[in-house]
């Protein structure tokens, strides 16, 4: 480009150069993830299932001499590489899936480093959610129902049903002493000794 100083005197006094401009590694960004891909799993059975798998993709707004292929691998953590694997399927996909029969149903944060093909290679450690559960015959995730609001606990429900019962015991302990003290008391005369009514 040719940049031109001017003097802002009244001399109009001006200087022209050539300025050259080499941009290197045009293009050349921090790859992205655009997360799972759509129709697949988006959780893991444990135990696990046979060829159950996450699909998951990378991006580049770089240009296409620093983008694709990909590289897809886990970071340097040994729980990690010892409970899921990374396969790349081409060079913008690869598939998450577990690399033991057995992991802990919960929310799992599974770090995966994606590096691009650039002369100067750009690396971006993304962090996928991924959900273990416990799931059904055909494939579908248990999830436990939480407590409704307003639906008793079992300590409440003893309560209530000892509080009941105790007020019905005290209802009929009242009646019963009510009837023992109305009924009248008994003498010792007998039949034969009451004296007939002068009926005259």
């Amino acid at each position: 480009m040719q940049v031109v100083a001017m003097d802002r005197d009244d001399g109009g006094l001006s200087a022209t150069a050539d300025v050259t401009i080499r941009l290197l590694q045009a293009g050349n960004n921090i790859p992205c993830n655009n997360g799972p891909v759509g129709n697949t799993n988006s959780h893991f059975c444990t135990p696990r299932l046979e060829k159950q798998r996450l699909l998951i993709r990378a991006c580049d707004r770089g240009s296409a001499g620093h983008s694709a292929p990909f590289t897809f691998r886990l970071p340097d953590d040994a729980a990690l590489r010892r409970h899921w694997r990374v396969t790349a399927l081409n060079g913008t996909h690869a598939y998450l899936s577990m690399a033991v029969h057995y992991i802990q149903a919960a929310v799992h944060h599974v770090r995966i480093l994606i590096t691009d093909n650039g002369t100067d290679p750009q690396s971006q450690q993304v962090q996928l959610r991924v959900i273990v559960c416990p799931c059904s015959t055909r494939g579908h995730c248990k999830v436990e129902v939480d407590r409704m609001e307003g639906m008793p606990t079992v300590a409440s429900a003893l309560g209530i049903i000892l509080g009941t019962l105790g007020a019905i015991g005290l209802i009929l302990i009242i009646v019963f002493c009510r009837l023992a003290h109305s009924k009248p008391a008994k003498t010792g005369d007998t039949p034969d000794t009451i004296p007939l009514r002068n009926t005259a």
